[in-house]
């Protein structure tokens, strides 16, 4: 998340990850409320950062469940590549693997 533009990568189900999108961040609130209208359960997160939990307050009063997460450096083998795209899968990865249980890390 950023002030201009939000990155979001979304995972239906057990599927693969579908590519990365970026929004405005109004934007991105008209497009994550017409999900809503068509899911069931969508679970999101986003790592903690100067926006606070502004973010977090309204998805959950969407109705849409959201973790805000301590940040983490992406950038495992020192690339020094820093991309939004790629933190924003990395994210998506880790989330679905906390909701299969594992909540190591």
């Amino acid at each position: 998340m950023h002030s201009e533009k939000y990155v979001v990568v979304v995972q239906e189900d057990a599927l693969p990850l579908k590519s990365p999108q970026r929004f405005s961040p109004e934007g991105f609130f008209t497009w994550i409320g017409r999900q809503k209208a068509k899911a069931q359960r969508i679970v999101s997160c986003y790592e903690a950062g100067c926006f606070g939990y502004v973010a977090h307050r309204r998805l959950e009063k969407m109705g849409i469940e959201n973790l805000v997460i301590r940040p983490r450096d992406w950038d495992e083998y020192g690339q020094k590549v820093k991309t939004d795209a790629r933190d924003a899968r990395e994210l998506c990865g880790c989330l679905d693997r906390y909701l299969a249980g594992n909540t190591s890390g």
